[in-house]
């Protein structure tokens, strides 16, 4: 008999509410929170993950809602809260030799892009302190997914019941439309849904993951209701926000995930089984018909969520509009240092840094300096040149691998979704904002599985004793 399995939690559901009632106090409350996610971190290593939670949710908030919080103080706190947990992990990471390839290779590339923003970098103290806050920020995390004692799945139901909460708060203050939108800023009236988050795109990319998710989930066990309802709501959600980056994201993440299908025993072998199932093949089926039958409007749909706004003419001119110019700006600081870049975590125009700067209240020491660029394969070789995106490429093909070897598909998808969503809208050398959920998403596929659990591509030829191909419930 098959436990009917529950992706969500009433009790973290309360938990967040209780969290955006804090923050519904303002200022106070955002201080006053990030202050509790400290002392709550001391309680132990599931407690500073869900900490963690709760300091991204103070940058993720509406300040049409919520005011503007994410004042100067409460980014202070939040460097300070990241420094905490390294020194509370400090152990793990230098004595424990769980994840020691992942780690020393994050070491590695962070020491060499000092070492080449220190030759080339035209504010040397921004780049180390970018580097440094990089560091800080992805070793607590690495740290912290390989020491705790929860399952995978405990993790994706506490953020998922995050998103949950976060979809359905969103639509609901629909009515309110100045709350509830973001105009697109060309004189139209095309509405950009950011609901109770900053940003219509903030919430394209952190719905995008949990969609992925869901795929994944469908993928490994079937068309359940459940997941076809929390599927459709996370849809409907990104659907609205009109964020081409969450979108994508989710079709990249598909698209790598069928090439490796191609090379890989234990994904064709739950293709197979998953083909083998006749309610599958009826709703796939099914699904294929009415995309044939409505074509004509399914295209015309989708075109308008890709071209998002009237009056782009068509697909190209809209993404020319948008990544294109961004992406050209950076070909010429490659072609002018192409071996050491022009420094780990600078702009594209120096005059820009000086309007990015942020310090600290008290000592005036820089905590932050935010680069808006859009594509991280060309931001990672303009940064650090060839030298710094080897050392890289070397840390990502160590953790991304880990995650497909140590998770099953759809925790493979959580995380490469997550990965993805920095094709379109770079964030993953950040901690200040949806770069945080991002990690924390990734970092659940570090989780150790049961070793019966996951199947590696060397076992599938071997005649097991016993065949149970389901994943144990919540």
């Amino acid at each position: 008999m098959i436990k009917k399995e529950s992706l969500i939690s009433y009790k973290f559901i309360l938990i967040y509410l209780g969290i955006f009632g804090i923050l519904l106090f303002g200022r106070i409350g955002a201080i006053a929170l990030i202050i509790f996610a400290i002392f709550y971190s001391f309680i132990g290593v599931d407690a500073s993950i869900k900490a963690l939670t709760f300091s991204f949710i103070i940058v993720f908030v509406n300040p049409k809602i919520f005011g503007e919080i994410n004042t100067s103080i409460v980014t202070a706190l939040r460097q300070v809260f990241i420094i905490v947990l390294f020194f509370s992990t400090i152990f793990h990471l230098v004595f424990s030799n769980r994840g020691i390839v992942v780690k020393l290779t994050l070491l590695l590339f962070c020491i060499v892009a000092g070492v080449l923003g220190i030759m080339s970098s035209y504010s040397v103290p921004v780049t180390i302190l970018k580097i440094i806050n990089f560091f800080l920020g992805a070793s607590v995390i690495i740290a912290l997914y390989f020491k705790t004692k929860k399952s995978k799945d405990y993790w994706v139901k506490w953020f998922i019941s995050l998103a949950v909460l976060v979809s359905i708060l969103s639509i609901a203050v629909i009515p309110f439309e100045n709350i509830a939108y973001k105009y697109n800023g060309y004189g139209t009236n095309y509405h950009l849904l950011m609901g109770i988050t900053k940003h219509s795109q903030v919430l394209s990319i952190f719905m995008s993951p949990f969609i992925g998710f869901l795929i994944g989930k469908i993928y490994e066990k079937g068309f359940r209701l459940n997941y076809v309802l929390l599927l459709c709501l996370f849809v409907i959600t990104l659907f609205l926000t009109k964020g081409r980056t969450g979108m994508f994201s989710i079709i990249l993440s598909l698209l790598i995930l069928i090439f490796i299908t191609i090379f890989s025993k234990r994904y064709r072998k739950i293709t197979i089984e998953w083909l083998k199932s006749t309610t599958n093949t009826i709703v796939l089926s099914v699904v294929l018909l009415i995309g044939i039958i409505f074509y004509n409007q399914i295209f015309n749909v989708v075109s308008a969520f890709v071209l998002k706004r009237e009056e782009t003419k068509n697909v190209k001119e809209s993404f020319e509009t948008s990544r294109l110019g961004q992406i050209l700006k950076v070909t010429k600081n490659i072609s002018d240092s192409p071996y050491t870049g022009i420094g780990f975590g600078m702009p594209s125009f120096k005059k820009s840094l000086k309007k990015k700067l942020v310090k600290d209240p008290f000592f005036h020491i820089p905590i932050s300096a935010a680069t808006e660029k859009g594509f991280l394969p060309l931001a990672i070789v303009e940064e650090t040149g060839i030298v710094g995106t080897i050392f890289f490429l070397l840390f990502l093909i160590t953790f991304l691998g880990r995650i497909y070897k140590n998770a099953p598909v759809s925790i493979f998808l959580f995380s490469l979704v997550s990965f993805t969503n920095n094709f379109g809208e770079m964030m993953f050398f950040s901690f200040g904002g949806i770069g945080l959920m991002m990690w924390l998403l990734m970092g659940i596929g570090l989780i150790k599985e049961k070793k019966e659990e996951i199947v590696s591509d060397d076992d599938i030829d071997q005649e097991p004793e016993e065949e149970d191909n389901n994943f144990e419930p919540v």
